[in-house]
C-alpha cells in the first residue's frame, strides 16, 4: 500500500477499516425488506433480521443445521471458502465500527466463541464460532459486519 507523505501505514489501515465498517453499517441498514430475495440470486440470505452475515456463511450454517456433517465429504463445505472444523465451528471475523473492548470480546466468548486473534484498535476480532450461534453473534449491537478471514488461520 502506498501512502502519502506524513501518513503512517497503520493510520491508513485504520482509516480503511473504519470506512469499510461504516459502509457495512450504512449498506446493511438501508431499510429494505430483509425477507426479500434478489432477482439474480434466489437463495435466501440469512434467517432473522441480520444481514451482517455473508451468503456463503449463511449457506454453510443452513447445511449444518440441516444435519450435514462437516467431514462428510462431497462438494460444498470445502468449496465454500469458509474455514470449518470437524465439530461444526466456523472461523469468522467480527468488524466493529470502532475499537473493540474487552467486554465486547467477552460477549462473543459467552456465546461460545473461541477468540483466535483480536486487534481492538482496528475493531476486528477473529474467532471460531459454533454454527448454532452465528446469527446471535452477528446480532450483537457492536458488530458492524461479519466476514470470512483471509487467509484462514489453522484450527
Amino acid at each position: 500500500m502506498r501512502t502519502r507523505p506524513g501518513i503512517s501505514r497503520s493510520a491508513m489501515l485504520m482509516a480503511l477499516t473504519a470506512a469499510v465498517a461504516l459502509w457495512a453499517l450504512v449498506g446493511c441498514g438501508s431499510g429494505t425488506d430483509e425477507t426479500a430475495t434478489s432477482t439474480t440470486d434466489s437463495t435466501p440470505q440469512t434467517k432473522g433480521p441480520s444481514s451482517k452475515i455473508p451468503a456463503t456463511v449463511a449457506k454453510v450454517v443452513d447445511r449444518l443445521e440441516a444435519g450435514e456433517s462437516p467431514g462428510g465429504g462431497g462438494p460444498g463445505f470445502s468449496d465454500s471458502g469458509v474455514p470449518l472444523r470437524a465439530d461444526g465451528e466456523l472461523q469468522l471475523e467480527y468488524h466493529a465500527a470502532g475499537p473493540v473492548t474487552d467486554a465486547q470480546q467477552a460477549e462473543l466468548t459467552a456465546l461460545g466463541a473461541e477468540i483466535v486473534a483480536a486487534d481492538p484498535a482496528t475493531g476486528i476480532v477473529d474467532a471460531w464460532v459454533p454454527f448454532g450461534v452465528v446469527q446471535e453473534t452477528a446480532d450483537l449491537p457492536w458488530v458492524a459486519s461479519v466476514t470470512v478471514p483471509t487467509p484462514a488461520r489453522a484450527p
